[in-house]
């Protein structure tokens, strides 16, 4: 196993005995005349922060243990508690190495005979930090002495944490629309410093493939520090520095000398693309932004796009779409609009009142990027030349999001809603105390229709841990469709486990009821700390069948933990694990649908299919 972190621990000794070649552990039921004259340990400092540092690089620092007590100190092992795989080694004063068991979250590496400090002696130990990602690391450094404090100190090592960050707004693309031959556009630019220090930008500058003749930057107002690049792009001789918690601006300047091809068959004008880059001095700080204009010979009129709650949000955040600042071909009024979206695979969101509104509301209901386009007509019914397009992102803030959908094809209507107006599944999210009979024959409880430890939507709200509200320990199903095609979604803020003893929540869908269309296709996609982790898709399920999609660990590497973030339930081809001849939670097969899922702790109900399907 290649290590992501690797802390190498030597000890320069200046007033101590150590390393004989057998094992000794620390002294039970005996004084050792602790109670009169005690050793104390001490740490200076007591966190070591590294980084930001690129994969492959590294980086040594040094603290001190020290002795402040009136007694001998004995160091009897060094236990390392985090994510990172630890590589430990000890150095003797005579410079002879001795290679310690490696210690992999929590396990402890015990010296061959206790180090010991005496009373004001000390020890310097080296820390070297060498990720081989850029993900933030955490591990704290314990002793085990025969110091008997209560509250012994012990080291925090964090790497890659107080990374330099910025914000680019436009977040994605900065799009001009329709300009006029011989006329100049101008968009802004502003950069906002995110992180936790002084931003230090050395680059701002077009992708190759950005035709200089018609894109140019203009730095003409902008200022950063006492270096600055006022009227001048940034480089590193003299880059743009923004404080902590500052912005900068700059602009980006459109103006073509001829008009673009049009497209035979859509008749729009074609547009022209580039990119723009903005590199800070720090590998992992960086952004950019797509670049669209097109160029026209005459006015025509311009859409305009605006979203009020800005380019990013949370899932089911109503989106307040407005269009009214958009104009005729001399200026003048619009007389019609046409929406378009673009959504996530599963996504069934429509405008209210309708996607001629000036003003519509659109509310996301999954996670994912959305796309907003509108065309626009003036008064002489002429058309915008290009529709104008706005992006949202749709992003979950739990640590834990899990979203179902599903694709029933004997619907005829997926969006519509009533009563047995389409297809119920039921996605179910369970603690690891649920506990139920073992129905699939996998030869573990069945953790479905365990209450309270399986939220779905007889549980919507589960009290799974801590009483106070100010602990978001506990899930909640954020979304429940019962008649069509979802979605639906489970949220979890703070979940449990620590590195070294992770927890693993288990992930299901059932299928309820199919109100008369048949099979359907379920898809499932973990998100960690709003990131799609995995999508599991399209699960073909009849009704009454429970779909164990698989468990979510926490932590997971997504999180400061080792373990991938979802493991998938597979099973064998054919068989039948309830008669002997299949097996669940292989590495690779089929999904682990049991069909028939009757827990005889949750019947169906009356509206339910019938049970005699299962019979048949």
């Amino acid at each position: 196993m290649t290590p992501l972190c690797r802390l190498a621990v030597s000890c320069a000794l200046l007033s101590l005995v150590a390393c004989g070649t057998t094992a000794e552990t620390p002294p039970a039921g005996q004084a050792d005349a602790t109670s009169v004259k005690a050793p104390a340990l001490a740490l200076a400092p007591e966190m070591l922060l590294f980084g930001p540092l690129a994969p492959g690089a590294s980086e040594e620092k040094t603290f001190t243990l020290s002795n402040e007590g009136q007694s001998q100190l004995r160091i009897f092992s060094l236990n390392f508690v985090g994510y990172p795989v630890f590589e430990l080694r000890f150095e003797r004063i005579d410079g002879t190495v001795i290679q310690l068991a490696a210690a992999t979250g929590g396990a402890k590496a015990v010296f061959a005979m206790p180090v010991e400090v005496s009373p004001g002696g000390s020890l310097t130990m080296t820390v070297t930090f060498a990720p081989d990602d850029a993900m933030p690391r955490s591990a704290t450094l314990f002793f085990e002495t025969n110091d008997s404090s209560p509250f012994l100190p012990s080291l925090a090592v964090n790497g890659n944490h107080n990374l330099p960050c910025f914000e680019l707004k436009p977040a994605n693309k900065l799009d001009f629309g329709a300009v006029q031959v011989d006329t100049k556009s101008t968009r802004e630019v502003i950069i906002d410093n995110c992180g936790a220090a002084d931003l230090v930008i050395t680059t701002i500058e077009f992708s190759e493939d950005t035709d200089p003749e018609f894109w140019t930057l203009d730095f003409s107002k902008t200022a950063g520090g006492p270096t600055g690049v006022q009227g001048k792009a940034p480089s590193k001789a003299a880059p743009l520095v923004v404080p902590l918690g500052g912005k900068a601006t700059f602009s980006v300047q459109y103006a073509p000398d001829k008009a673009g091809a049009v497209d035979p068959q859509t008749g729009q004008h074609k547009a022209e693309s580039g990119s723009l880059q903005v590199l800070s001095d720090t590998f992992n700080a960086k952004g950019s932004l797509d670049l669209s204009a097109v160029s026209v010979s005459d006015k025509c009129p311009v859409a305009k796009v605006v979203v009020k709650e800005g380019e990013t949000v949370i899932p089911q955040t109503p989106l307040h779409l407005d269009g009214s600042g958009s104009k005729g071909a001399d200026g003048g009024a619009v007389s019609k609009w046409l929406w378009t979206v673009k959504q996530p695979a599963g996504g069934t969101s429509v405008m209210s009142p309708d996607s001629s509104s000036p003003k519509p509301l659109f509310v996301p209901m999954m996670a994912g990027k959305y796309t907003f386009c509108l065309d626009v007509w003036d008064v002489a019914d002429e058309k915008s030349c290009l529709p104008a397009c706005s992006e949202v992102m749709a992003l979950p803030t739990e640590d834990i999001y899990i979203e179902l959908f599903w694709d029933t094809p004997a619907d005829p209507d997926q969006t519509d809603s009533g009563p047995k107006a389409g297809a119920n599944l039921d996605l179910h999210f369970a603690h690891p105390l649920a506990n139920g009979p073992d129905i699939d024959c996998d030869g573990k409880p069945d953790p479905w229709f365990s209450n309270p430890f399986d939220t779905f939507w007889f549980n919507p709200n589960p009290n799974w841990g801590s009483a106070s509200p100010a602990v978001s320990d506990d899930p909640k199903l954020m979304l429940e469709d019962n008649d069509g095609a979802g979605p639906e979604s489970i949220a979890l803020h703070d979940p449990e486990g620590k590195a070294g003893k992770p927890t693993s929540y288990g992930v299901g869908v059932h299928y309820w009821n199919d109100h008369g269309f048949g099979i359907s296709h379920a898809t499932v996609n973990v998100y960690i700390a709003g990131v799609l982790a995995v999508q599991i898709a399209k699960a073909t399920m009849n009704p009454l069948d429970m779909w164990y999609v698989g468990k979510v660990f926490w932590p997971n590497h997504m999180s400061g933990g080792s373990l991938e973030p979802f493991q998938i339930c597979y099973r064998t081809a054919d068989g039948d694990p309830c008669k002997g001849t299949g097996k669940y939670w292989l590495t690779e097969g089929e999904y682990c649908i049991k069909s028939c899922y009757l827990n005889p702790a949750f019947i169906p109900s009356k509206n339910a299919a019938p049970e005699e399907a299962c019979k048949k």
